[in-house]
């Protein structure tokens, strides 16, 4: 059963799709995502992050996105924002 009720597939790639909607890992869990952003939104987002119990690792300001860790709760409340481009996981890894 989808962890959201907000169709937020546009915006995620597949992987992270599969781990928001099936519910493998707990939504408190941390996931490290590269979110892509409107120019003028980077900061905001950042501070989102933040605020929300995520950390931003570094920004990437030539294509106005971040890397960060953020509670899988966090990722279809971001991708529901409009300054939000696309969120993908940053690097692959498995659920044992």
């Amino acid at each position: 059963m989808p962890q959201h009720t907000i169709d937020v597939s546009p915006k995620l790639d597949e992987p992270l799709f599969r781990l928001v909607s099936e519910g493998v890992l707990h939504r408190s869990s941390s996931v490290p995502v590269i979110i892509r952003c409107d120019r003028d939104g980077l900061a905001m987002v950042c501070a989102s992050v933040v605020e929300r119990g995520g950390c931003v690792r570094r920004t990437i300001k030539t294509i106005s996105a971040l890397s960060a860790w953020v509670p899988l709760e966090l990722v279809a409340e971001l991708a529901d924002s409009g300054t939000v481009i696309a969120i993908e996981l940053e690097q692959g890894f498995s659920v044992a």
